[in-house]
C-alpha cells in the first residue's frame, strides 16, 4: 500500500508540475523552467522506481520522463522553443499514464462511472497539487525576476481554482453515485464515511478540499494587489494542506477503488 500511494503522489507530482510550467511564459527564465523540469525528472524518477505498476502505465510515463529530460536539455542549450514543445509532449504522455493507470487498477465488476471519474480524479489531482506546490515555486521566482508580470502567477493561481473546484464536484458526485449503487461493496463504503471508519475521509475533505477553497480565495485576492510574497505565503499554508490532504485522498482511492 505505502508503495502504491507513493507511485501515485509521485507521479501527480511530476504530471502536474509539468501541467502547470507549461502555463508560464518565457520571462520567468532559464532556471526557473531548469529547476522545475529537473524536479520534474527526479519526481517521475522516483516514481517509477518504487513500485511495481502495469506496463501500459509504465511505457507511458516513461516517455513522459525521457520528454522532460529532453525538456531539461534543451533548456540548458537555450533552445525555448523546442523545449516546449518536449513540454507539451511530457504533459501529455504523462496525463495518458496516468488515465491508463486508473483504467487499468479499476475492477470490470465497478459501473462505468467509477472508471470515468477515477480519470478524472488522477488528471485534475495532478494539475490541483501542481498548480499548489510549483505555484508555490513561481511565487519564490519574484524574488529573483523582479520584473516578471504578474500574470504567470494569475494563471496558476486560476488553474488552482479550477481544479479545486474539479475535485469538489467529483467528490459530491461519488458521493451521491456512491450512496445510491446497487453495488453493496460501493454503498457500505460510503456508508462507512459517516462513521469513525470515515476519519480518513473528514480528514482529506477537510485538508483537501475545504481548506484549498478558502486559500484559494484569498490567494486570488491578493494576486489582484499584486501583493506576489503574500500570495506565497498563502501558498505555502496550500501546500501543506493540499500534500496532507491528497496523500490521504490517495490512501482512500488504493484502498476503496473510489476515487474520492
Amino acid at each position: 500500500m505505502f508503495k502504491t500511494v507513493t507511485f501515485l503522489l509521485f507521479s501527480q507530482l511530476a504530471v502536474g508540475g509539468l501541467i502547470s510550467i507549461a502555463f508560464v511564459p518565457d520571462p520567468a527564465g532559464k532556471r526557473f523552467f531548469r529547476f522545475c523540469g529537473a524536479a520534474c525528472a527526479i519526481l517521475m524518477t522516483v516514481a517509477l522506481s518504487v513500485s511495481s505498476i502495469p506496463f501500459a502505465v509504465a511505457i507511458w510515463l516513461g516517455i513522459c520522463l525521457i520528454a522532460t529530460s529532453l525538456f531539461v536539455l534543451l533548456i540548458q542549450q537555450d533552445q525555448l522553443s523546442i523545449a516546449r514543445k518536449a513540454l507539451v509532449a511530457a504533459a501529455g504522455s504523462g496525463c495518458v499514464g496516468l488515465a491508463a493507470y486508473a483504467l487499468l487498477v479499476s475492477s470490470s465488476e465497478m459501473p462505468m462511472w467509477v472508471s470515468a471519474g477515477s480519470i478524472v480524479y488522477q488528471i485534475s489531482g495532478a494539475a490541483f497539487i501542481g498548480s499548489v506546490i510549483f505555484g508555490m515555486t513561481l511565487g519564490h521566482w519574484y524574488l529573483i525576476v523582479p520584473t516578471l508580470p504578474i500574470g504567470p502567477l494569475r494563471r496558476l493561481t486560476l488553474l488552482m481554482i479550477i481544479t479545486t473546484c474539479v475535485r469538489t464536484v467529483l467528490l459530491l458526485v461519488v458521493l451521491v453515485l456512491g450512496a445510491s449503487s446497487q453495488i453493496p461493496e460501493i454503498s457500505a463504503t460510503i456508508d462507512s464515511f459517516s462513521r469513525l471508519a470515515g476519519l480518513f475521509f473528514w480528514a482529506r475533505t477537510l485538508f483537501g478540499i475545504l481548506g484549498p477553497i478558502a486559500i484559494c480565495y484569498m490567494t486570488w485576492e491578493t494576486v489582484k494587489l499584486n501583493a506576489t510574497q503574500s500570495a506565497t505565503g498563502l501558498l505555502y499554508v496550500a501546500t501543506i494542506l493540499v500534500l496532507i490532504g491528497e496523500t490521504m485522498s490517495l490512501y482512500l482511492y488504493h484502498s476503496t477503488h473510489l476515487p474520492v
